[in-house]
């Protein structure tokens, strides 16, 4: 698992090593050198944007590019899923804005050619007390259903086959679940 922090984050956020914004321009010198965008996407299975904030969501839906995060999203090979774990105050959530966003991320993924395994996945927000004191949607999923859908991801990718990355019994069971990660 690799993570890219995000630009604000302080140091010691992630808890494994985690490729800063400045490893991407440092990286590279010369024609041949590895780009870490590039590498990152052709490394990954499945890219898990967690926490999705409103900021990062109108980036990625305009495709710009300027921070690792956003270039390793518009570099994406959209037939491998792009999961998207929303997080924002509930204002932001019920914004027009942030369905039309959600909306082209989902276009330009099925038009790329995400699916029947790829594409972009949208793991709803909750409903609960937001760090503004505010009380609606717009907290991220709980850390396990964000886990029940990469596991149902990558089962997905993997054309149901179990293994390694975990079996069908792991994915979500009830009706409103499976429909939420699909």
């Amino acid at each position: 698992m690799r993570l890219p922090s995000p630009p604000a984050a302080p140091r010691g956020f992630c808890p494994c090593p985690c490729p800063q914004d400045e490893a991407e321009w440092r990286q590279w010198r010369s024609v041949g050198d590895p780009v870490l965008h590039i590498e990152l996407r052709r490394w990954a299975d499945v890219l898990l944007v967690a926490p999705l904030s409103a900021n990062s969501l109108a980036k990625m839906a305009g495709g710009m590019a300027d921070n690792l995060l956003t270039c390793v999203v518009r570099a994406w090979d959209f037939r491998k899923p792009l999961l998207l774990a929303p997080a924002m105050n509930t204002a932001m959530w019920a914004s027009p804005f942030t369905a039309r966003h959600l909306e082209t991320l989902q276009q330009v993924g099925a038009a790329a050619g995400g699916a029947p395994g790829g594409g972009v996945r949208v793991i709803p927000p909750v409903s609960k007390r937001l760090a503004c004191g505010d009380e609606g949607t717009g907290a991220m999923a709980s850390p396990e259903d964000i886990a029940i859908a990469c596991r149902a991801a990558v089962t997905h990718l993997l054309g149901g086959q179990e293994g390694h990355h975990g079996s069908r019994e792991e994915q979500p069971q009830d009706e409103q679940q499976r429909h939420q990660y699909q």
